[in-house]
This record gives C-alpha cells, structure tokens and sequence, in this order.
C-alpha cells in the first residue's frame, strides 16, 4: 500500500547529522528559459554559472526549460522547437559550465510541440547532460531513467506523452495509466529514493496507475526521500 512519507524531524532521529563527515553538496537550477528575444536572461545565466563555479559543489541538478521556444515575445504567439535557442544554451554552456557535473531533466518548454521523442527535431537529445541519442533509444528510456550516484539512487522522470501539443495545453502533466505504472514500480523497487522531475506533485492531472495511485499518491511512498521539480 501506498503510505504517508516521513516527515524531517523523524528522518532525522533515526539519521542524525554528523557535523564531521565530509557533506556532499548540490545545486538546484530550473527554468532558465534561454531564448535569443531576451538577451538579458543569457547574462544573467551567465553570471549564475560564474558564481556557481566558485563553490565545490559535487553535482548541480537541473529540473528542466532550458529553453523558452517562443520566436517572439509578443502575443499573439506559439511556442515551438526554436533551434537557435538550444544553440545558445551550448554555446553558454561550453563558454562557463562544461567541466561541471550535471543531471538533468526535460522542461515542457523543452518539449513541446515534439511529435516524435526520439525524431530530429527533439533537441533535448542533442543538449542535455544526462539523455542523449546513444542512450535513448526508446520512449521508455526517454520517460524514466535509474540512475545511481554518489551511493544515492535517482529516479528522472520526463513525464511527457507524444506528439506534444504546442502550447498552452503543457501546463499541467497528464501521465497514462501505463506511465504511472512505470514510475510506481520503479518508486516500490527503490529505497531512497531521489526523483527529479519538471513538473511538481500536484501538477499532474489524477489519473490513476493499475493499483489504483495517482502521481501524487505515488510520490507519498515512504521510499520516496525527495523530489526536486521546477515549472
């Protein structure tokens, strides 16, 4: 059965801090929205990473929207895939961040309007850290991928169905029952879990898994340690 999760002060009891072991630090970045129509989000990013590189951080987190993908700014306006925005995100990223070490995983922004997840045209596979068109060869390892570091285990989740609607129709996640079952076994397989995801628990419309569990109830299983998400 689907239980409450712990709360901070009983996981703490059963896992006091001890102030003299070496800690493991990460950063959180999300929703960036890099975009050639806003030139002033690239310097901000660009001072972010700067000062980002001056901690010892062992690994930064990215939750998704790298990208804006909108070829204007004003309305009327329809986001899609916009090459020259991914070409920027690398281009900043081989100037400040390339020699970090980064997991990361897919925006809506990043993918909307994708018909085909592992098609030309789903630029996440040619820009992100962690997904890439070696490793991805499916739907299924584009949809949830395991991954274990630094003796922690990861859950990334893109939870997106294709083809992906343009905007607006991505602001909230609508997972099948067959997704739901992929990301319940994976949750009940898994102890401690780290899930990283764009969007946040109660962003995601209630359908329900063969067990009968919504997204949300899924993410309150006590193997559930922290979710990381954006949006």
């Amino acid at each position: 059965p689907i239980l409450a999760s712990h709360t901070d002060s009983e996981y703490l009891k059963k896992h006091p801090f001890d102030k003299n072991e070496e800690p493991l630090i990460f950063s959180h970045l999300t929703d960036i929205h890099l975009t050639v129509v806003m030139p002033e989000r690239t310097e901000l990013l660009r001072k972010l990473l700067d000062k980002l590189k001056e901690y010892k951080v062992n690994m930064h987190i990215f939750t998704g929207d790298y990208v804006h993908n909108y070829e204007k700014k004003e309305f009327p306006k329809v986001g899609s895939q916009v090459l020259k925005d991914w070409i920027l995100f690398q281009k900043l990223i081989d100037e400040k961040f390339r020699d970090q070490f980064v997991i990361d995983i897919q925006g809506n922004h990043d993918a909307w309007s994708v018909g085909d997840p592992l098609g030309k045209e789903s630029y996440f596979l040619d820009y992100s850290f962690t997904f890439n068109r070696s490793n991805v060869k499916t739907e299924r390892d584009l949809f949830l991928r395991e991954e274990k570091l630094f003796g922690m285990n990861f859950l990334l989740i893109n939870n997106y169905r294709y083809p992906n609607p343009h905007p607006p129709y991505h602001f909230y996640s609508y997972p099948s029952k067959e997704q739901l079952d992929i990301i319940e076994d994976a949750v009940l397989r898994t102890p401690e879990a780290i899930v990283l995801t764009h969007y946040p628990i109660d962003y995601n419309w209630h359908f329900t898994s063969s067990r009968g569990n919504s997204y949300e109830k899924i993410m309150q299983h006590p193997n559930v340690k922290i979710t990381y998400a954006g949006h």
